[in-house]
């Protein structure tokens, strides 16, 4: 849904707009000309995420594997 979220939304109706806003979104406020708010579970995840070292392990998840361990690739 997130990688076709722009061609949903604007193919819905004013309802299904309300309803798409509230599944991804949380505590929307305007304050001024600035739009505040709190993303919902998991979109929070995906967003502000490409420096995020934890996505990436320090250690292949098959090190009992033949080939797998870190010997190997040194």
């Amino acid at each position: 849904m997130a990688s076709r979220a722009a061609d949903i939304f604007a193919r819905s109706n004013i309802e299904q707009k309300r309803q798409l806003i509230a599944f991804a979104f949380s505590n929307l406020r305007l304050k001024g000309k600035k739009l505040d708010y709190s993303l919902r579970s998991p979109f929070d995840l995906m967003v502000d995420r490409q420096g995020y070292s934890g996505w990436l392990g320090d250690q292949d998840s098959n090190l009992g594997c033949p080939g797998q361990s870190r010997e190997f690739y040194r």
